[in-house]
């Protein structure tokens, strides 16, 4: 009983860090997204290529 509650926390500690690290993730890219999407569109206007026009599609 004692290994169960044991492997039952290791899971709870690994989901919560899967957690933390997707919540560092989504906070990066909401702050620093900003700053890529503006390069991103000031790229575009100056040299526009299919390539990266796909990929901004397929992630946003």
């Amino acid at each position: 009983m004692f290994s169960e509650n044991r492997k039952r926390i290791f899971i709870n500690e690994k989901g919560l860090g899967f957690f933390f690290f997707f919540l560092s993730v989504f906070d990066f890219f909401c702050f620093h997204g900003l700053n890529f999407f503006f390069f991103f569109l000031f790229f575009q206007m100056f040299k526009p290529t299919t390539i990266f026009s796909n990929i901004f599609s397929e992630i946003g």
